[in-house]
């Protein structure tokens, strides 16, 4: 009886041994994604195999994730929240920086995501065509602000993500009342285009001349 507790014991440990080697993780996946679909609500998806997800301002929920082959993805929940699956499975793909989920639980759901990194093209002072003095100022760890040098700055963090996104996201309120604002965003011959993804103005500004722009270590956590 004694031998056939041990083997049994045994046999245990070995089945959760194997059960752990199934578990892997895609670095592909590591970082900060944001919704295209929705904008404001982010993924992160940490080496460790932790991760957060939802809106910074709002509420952010925190899970556990793994891969496997055949390109699945396994999202736990660490709490339920509401009727929402609290075990989610997907199927992913990343290509250029843009990560689709599809559902394996819900017919016809797909999520779309774009990785959140900084263009170092942006770097630099840019000044409004209709009015220079006011002008953007994007530095190279992430951090920026816009307004009329001198009288009025607000300050802000950014990154860009596949599709020309650019988000900016504000300390406080802006002046014109919002906390994060999503572009998308095109520069040709030191002209910058920018068109919002929530009201659908576009606005051009011109790189100012001759500026001596510094290059700063990238960091883009301070926009989570």
């Amino acid at each position: 009886m004694k031998k056939l507790s041990i083997v049994f014991f045994l046999l245990t440990l070995l089945t959760a041994a194997l059960s752990g080697c199934g578990s892997e993780r895609d670095e592909a996946l590591l970082g900060i994604w944001e919704s295209y679909d929705s904008a404001g609500f982010r993924t992160v998806f940490n080496s460790d195999g932790t991760g957060i997800r939802g809106i910074p301002e709002g509420e952010m929920y925190t899970f556990t994730w793994s891969t496997s082959a055949g390109n699945r993805l396994n999202i736990n929940l660490d709490q339920r929240i509401g009727d929402y699956i609290q075990n989610e499975r997907w199927n992913y793909t990343i290509n250029d920086g843009a990560l689709t989920i599809r559902s394996r639980q819900i017919d016809g759901r797909t999520d779309n995501y774009v990785r959140l990194e900084i263009d170092s093209i942006l770097v630099g002072t840019w000044e409004w065509d209709s009015d220079p003095n006011w002008r953007y100022v994007f530095h190279a760890n992430g951090t920026g602000n816009r307004g009329i040098e001198g009288e009025y700055l607000e300050t802000f963090t950014w990154a860009t993500g596949a599709r020309s996104l650019l988000n900016i996201d504000f300390d406080g309120v802006s002046i014109f009342g919002v906390r994060d604002e999503r572009w998308t965003y095109s520069i040709v011959n030191n002209s910058l285009v920018l068109s919002s993804r929530q009201g659908g103005d576009t606005f051009s500004y011109i790189r100012r001349p001759g500026e001596n722009i510094q290059p700063e270590t990238p960091s883009i956590g301070a926009s989570l």
